[in-house]
C-alpha cells in the first residue's frame, strides 16, 4: 500500500489535530458533523445489541475521539482501538477516557495507517473511519487494510466528503485556498512526488481534501468488496457496510480514487 506522503502526514503530526469537540461548534458544519456522530453510535449500539457478546471496534484516524468515547460508553462493547498519525490527539483521548474511566477498554496506535499494525486478520467486529477517508493517498488500499480485519459479519462505518456539498465547506476559505482545493485532484497528477511546490502545499494542508458523488462512492465500496446496509447524504457521504457476498476480486483493476 502507498504511505502518506511525507508532506501530508507531516502535517497532520505537527500542525494539525482532528478535534471534533471544536469542529461541532463551527457555525457552518457543526450541525452536520454532530448529527453523524450521533448517528455512527447509534448504528454501533444497535449493531452491538444483536450480537452474541460484547464487541470489539477499531476507529481509524480518530482525532481527539469525540465518537470513540461514545463508543466506549456504550455496555456491549468489549474494546476499542483508536489509531491516529498525531500522538497529541490520542493524549487528548487518552486523558478524557481516563477522566470517564473507560481507560481499560481503550488502546491506542499512532502512526501511519498503512504501515503499522493495527489489527489481526477479522479480528473486529465494527471498524469505523470518519472524517479521514478523503484526505488518504490511497483510498482503495485502505479500504482493503479494513475489509481483511473486519470479521465476516462485522460492519465498517464511515463517510467521504461530499461533492455535491462541497461548497458549505470550501466557501468558508478564502478565495486562494478555496482554488487551491479545487485543484488539488489535478495537482496530485502533475506534480512530482518529492517537488518542492507538491511538499509545500501539503504541508499547510492543501492536499488531501477531494470529493465524491454519491455514485462515486458506491462504485468506490463496491469495488473493495464492500455492500451498503445505511446510507445518509449532506456535506458527507455517510455509510454502513457489510462485506459483499459477491467477494472481493485482488486482481482486479482498482480505481485511482485519490491515488496520485
Amino acid at each position: 500500500m502507498k504511505p502518506l506522503p511525507a508532506s501530508v502526514k507531516d502535517y497532520w503530526q505537527k500542525r494539525r489535530v482532528w478535534d471534533r469537540y471544536q469542529e461541532e461548534q463551527h457555525p457552518t458544519i457543526g450541525a452536520m458533523l454532530r448529527e453523524q456522530r450521533l448517528i455512527t453510535v447509534a448504528a454501533v449500539r444497535d449493531f452491538a445489541a444483536l450480537r452474541p457478546g460484547p464487541v470489539d471496534v477499531a476507529d481509524l484516524c480518530c482525532g481527539t475521539g469525540w465518537i470513540a468515547n461514545d463508543l466506549m460508553q456504550l455496555g456491549r462493547l468489549h474494546s476499542l482501538l483508536a489509531a491516529d498519525v498525531n500522538e497529541e490527539a490520542l493524549h487528548r483521548l487518552e486523558t478524557e477516557a481516563t477522566r470517564l474511566g473507560l481507560q481499560n477498554k481503550l488502546q491506542t496506535r499512532s502512526g501511519d495507517l498503512y504501515r503499522m499494525d493495527w489489527g489481526a486478520e477479522k479480528s473486529f467486529d465494527v471498524i469505523l473511519c470518519m472524517d479521514a477517508l478523503h484526505h488518504l493517498p490511497d483510498i482503495p488500499g485502505m479500504l482493503e487494510g479494513i475489509r481483511a480485519r473486519l470479521k465476516d459479519d462485522g460492519i465498517f462505518v464511515g463517510n467521504i466528503r461530499a461533492k455535491e456539498g462541497a461548497n458549505q465547506f470550501f466557501d468558508r476559505y478564502g478565495p486562494l485556498k478555496r482554488t487551491l482545493i479545487r485543484m488539488q485532484p489535478l495537482m496530485d497528477r502533475v506534480l512530482a512526488e518529492r517537488s518542492a511546490l507538491r511538499r509545500w502545499l501539503g504541508s499547510i494542508g492543501y492536499f488531501r481534501i477531494l470529493t465524491f458523488s454519491k455514485v462515486e462512492v458506491e462504485r468506490l465500496l463496491a469495488e473493495s468488496g464492500f455492500s451498503i446496509q445505511q446510507s445518509a447524504s449532506g456535506g458527507y457521504h455517510w455509510f454502513v457496510c457489510g462485506k459483499s457476498t459477491l467477494g472481493h476480486d485482488a486482481n482486479s483493476p482498482r480505481i485511482r480514487y485519490g491515488v496520485p
